[in-house]
């Protein structure tokens, strides 16, 4: 692939989303800094900061605003017609990973916890500080949230965690803002046999990134994990699809939404610690799908 564009964030980005009209890139960088980029003039503008690194950007095109979540607790809210946020949500927990779908948002939070908030009404509610529920990870506390992602209809959630497990649960809308889960399944999508010391090992690598595709709306599910897989699932049915192996971590990935462009990047997530710090650099993959290879087989 040849690159068309190119900007200077000036720190590492940890997040991007586009502009409904795709003249526009927005950013989340670790040095605090919520920064926007122009496709069309070439140009890159400051759009405003946090207190802590920015982890998730979400452009909401119903408001014409942009949503930021932050690890110093709070959502903010971005017009890009002014400077300064015009508002933002203040949450009790760090966000670890966050989720978009429609006007939902969905954190994964610290201590195992998760919230969703409406971010249209959070907006209308201009700056009053909305009644949160906090729900519990169906995944439990031992073991830490890396990703959360809505079904491709917005039925439920995913959770992946540092373990390598994966839950899928419905979420009931006629309680909300309560929160009430149902449980549909619960998985290890990310673990690999072998040996030390001539004794059998099962080694838990991380479910880095949840992938989902609206063609595929009913049992579809991709998980991205450290020990460098890519894994394709029919949960309803309790099968595993197809598997790519990259041997290195798949830090995040995303599919088009015709399910024929799978994109992902490979790069060091730290889950082999020190020990399996990879000296190669980051890179980003896009794989062209069979038409039969993932959505007709069972």
């Amino acid at each position: 692939m040849n690159r068309t564009a190119y900007f200077d964030a000036e720190a590492p980005c940890l997040c991007v989303d586009w502009h409904e009209d795709a003249a526009r890139i927005f950013a989340g960088c670790t040095s605090r800094a919520v920064k926007g980029f122009d496709l069309i003039k070439y140009k890159g503008f400051e759009i405003g900061s946090h207190e802590g690194i920015v982890k998730d950007v979400f452009w909401l095109a119903e408001t014409n605003t942009l949503c930021s979540v932050s690890t110093d607790k709070t959502v903010r809210f971005w017009d890009l017609r002014q400077s300064g946020h015009m508002g933002e949500i203040r949450l009790e927990y760090k966000p670890f990973c966050s989720d978009l779908c429609e006007n939902q948002l969905a954190v994964g939070l610290s201590e195992s916890k998760f919230t969703l908030i409406d971010l249209v009404e959070a907006q209308k509610a201009q700056g009053a500080q909305l009644g949160l529920y906090y729900g519990d990870c169906p995944l439990g506390k031992e073991d830490a949230l890396r990703s959360i992602k809505f079904l491709a209809d917005g039925s439920g959630l995913a959770f992946g965690s540092v373990g390598g497990r994966c839950n899928i649960s419905k979420l009931d809308r006629t309680v909300l803002p309560k929160i009430s889960l149902g449980n549909v399944t619960q998985f290890k999508a990310h673990k690999v046999d072998g040996r030390f010391c001539s004794k059998k090992l099962a080694m838990a690598y991380p479910l880095d990134s949840i992938l989902t595709n609206s063609r595929k709306a009913n049992g579809f599910l991709g998980s991205c994990g450290g020990e460098g897989r890519i894994v394709f699932w029919d949960f309803a049915a309790k099968n595993k699809i197809c598997e790519f192996d990259k041997k290195a971590p798949v830090t995040c990935g995303k599919m088009s939404w015709d399910g024929r462009l799978l994109a992902y990047a490979v790069g060091e997530d730290w889950s082999r610690g020190i020990e399996g710090y990879m000296t190669k650099s980051s890179e980003v993959y896009v794989r062209f799908v069979q038409e039969n290879q993932l959505f007709d087989q069972r």
